[in-house]
């Protein structure tokens, strides 16, 4: 008889690469799976039911997620539950409160919780102390992480990236074209780097910034007018928006630059950076420093402020060709170690040992 499991993810964006490849080890392993999503997933697979679920971040998603959850226990006798996002960690927790169900969360980051990188906020503290009293056992993306959730958690390194095309026609010639790829939140160091890239111009240094992401219309991160208002008369910095297709972004570009306080996990921007050969410019971010080792797949930032990006920039700027080509090859070695294939084992591993 198979073993039950539900599973709840509400990001469409990186289901298939990142969420599937688990939920297909897991049915490898003869593991039923009910996965609760608020999307259409046109796919069929053995022992793979969907459950779809409308606005699963609010109230009446979290209650008819509940109650979905006990008529497939009532009927099933499930073994436990898998989130993979803070507010779905919310649906996990109760599940294990009322119907006494084994819960393991998917921590990829504390997000607005965290500030400076690492001091954790009062919200920050009271979701560590719920999530730890509902489970036994859970899954964090960095040290940091693991700290603060110890002794309940394993530690994997990020979500993993798709390692299926290694070329990229990167930019290693003047003048360097550097990029952000992101949302345009204060916590990820957008306004700083902007501050700091128009420092560099101005010290001297030809180079391209080149933006990515959504504007943030709130007090959390920049919006039109403020973007407008800061680059204004630098013409070296572009915005063009949120691109699907990320690694088609990398294509002749130098670095990407995140010095972001934000509580991340891993980034993804930064693996997939890693995969298509680019060097990053990181802050001390525990997420980013894990990843990133200063001097040959990118730079560090000493301090998370638009002198220090801007003295960075000029340094990468300032490497020779043969440099920058063997920061790129060894980028790409790097990206191995989070191979989708392997990290997706990693997780259906942990989930069988923790919960079945």
């Amino acid at each position: 008889m198979n073993k039950k499991l539900v599973i709840i993810d509400n990001d469409k964006n990186q289901f298939v690469e990142l969420r599937l490849p688990i939920i297909n080890e897991l049915i490898r392993h003869d593991i039923y799976i009910y996965l609760i999503i608020p999307f259409d997933l046109n796919i069929s697979i053995k022992n793979l039911k969907v459950i779809k679920v409308n606005n699963l971040n609010n109230i009446g998603g979290v209650i008819k997620s509940l109650i979905r959850i006990y008529q497939v226990n009532k009927k099933s006798s499930l073994q436990g539950v898998i989130t993979f996002s803070a507010r779905n960690h919310l649906i996990g927790s109760l599940a294990n409160f009322f119907f006494n169900l084994n819960f393991i969360p998917v921590i990829n980051g504390l997000g607005q919780m965290i500030k400076k990188s690492e001091k954790v906020t009062i919200l920050g503290f009271f979701f560590i102390k719920i999530i730890k009293y509902s489970c036994k056992k859970m899954i964090v993306q960095n040290t940091h992480l693991f700290n603060l959730f110890k002794p309940n958690s394993y530690l994997i390194k990020g979500s993993g990236v798709k390692i299926d095309n290694l070329k990229s026609d990167l930019n290693i010639s003047e003048p360097p074209i550097f990029m952000y790829l992101g949302r345009l939140l204060y916590a990820k160091g957008i306004k700083k780097l902007l501050l700091g890239s128009i420092l560099a111009y101005k010290k001297g240094l030809e180079h391209k910034l080149e933006i990515y992401g959504s504007f943030e219309e709130s007090f959390r991160g920049i919006g039109l007018k403020e973007f407008k208002r800061i680059t204004t008369g630098y013409n070296h910095i572009e915005y063009n928006g949120f691109r699907k297709d990320v690694d088609e972004i990398f294509k002749n570009k130098s670095a990407v630059i995140l010095p972001t306080e934000y509580g991340e996990g891993v980034p993804r921007v930064v693996l997939s950076a890693l995969k298509n050969g680019c060097p990053s410019i990181v802050s001390k971010n525990p997420g980013c420093t894990e990843v990133i080792h200063h001097g040959e797949t990118g730079f560090i930032l000493e301090e998370n402020d638009q002198d220090n990006i801007s003295l960075q920039l000029i340094r990468f700027a300032s490497l020779s060709k043969r440099n920058k080509e063997e920061m790129r090859a060894k980028c790409k070695l790097a990206a191995l170690e989070y191979d989708i294939e392997v990290i997706s084992k990693k997780y259906a591993n942990i989930f069988m040992k923790s919960i079945l």
